[in-house]
């Protein structure tokens, strides 16, 4: 059969007009002249004239099952995607956990590092400043001494020329 055949009710084109009921009969029962060939999710679908009550009722059934198959599927996609935020969201914050541990935990240690360096420079600059007291007092003494040692040479100076007259 060809198109012309199927458009020909006119019982032109080689037909007669018998032949051409029982060729829409036979067209009718197989679905080819009631129905329509529908393709819905890939899978093809004969469904009846979509003029009719009946065929309209079963194009809205077709049409909300896929609207319904669609929301399911994007249903379980939200969901999939909830699930892998919420598994995002625990592995940032044992990262983020982790890493604020590190942090206190290398914060406290530079803090006592510090500590112990300031603790030893408080000793250092006590143990100089210890010695620098210690040498002031030495200066002094050996100044004095000096001092006295210079009196005495000066004494004796003048012994020395008062003895060479006697």
């Amino acid at each position: 059969m060809n198109a012309t055949s199927y458009s020909n009710k006119s019982g032109q084109g080689g037909f007669g007009r018998k032949s051409q009921t029982k060729e829409y009969q036979n067209m009718d029962n197989i679905g080819y002249t009631s129905g329509t060939l529908s393709v819905a999710n890939g899978t093809q679908q004969l469904g009846q004239n979509p003029a009719s009550l009946k065929g309209k009722l079963q194009n809205l059934e077709e049409t909300t099952k896929a609207v319904s198959d669609e929301l399911s599927m994007h249903k379980k996609e939200l969901q999939i995607l909830k699930s892998e935020k919420d598994t995002l969201q625990q592995v940032l914050k044992v990262k983020t956990d982790d890493v604020q541990n590190t942090l206190t935990n290398e914060l406290k240690r530079l803090e006592d590092e510090m500590r112990r360096h300031f603790n030893h420079q408080k000793a250092e600059t006590h143990r100089i400043q210890t010695q620098i007291n210690t040498l002031k007092a030495e200066k002094t003494s050996l100044a004095q001494t000096l001092n006295g040692l210079e009196h005495r040479i000066q004494d004796l100076e003048m012994n020395v020329g008062n003895h060479e007259h006697f």
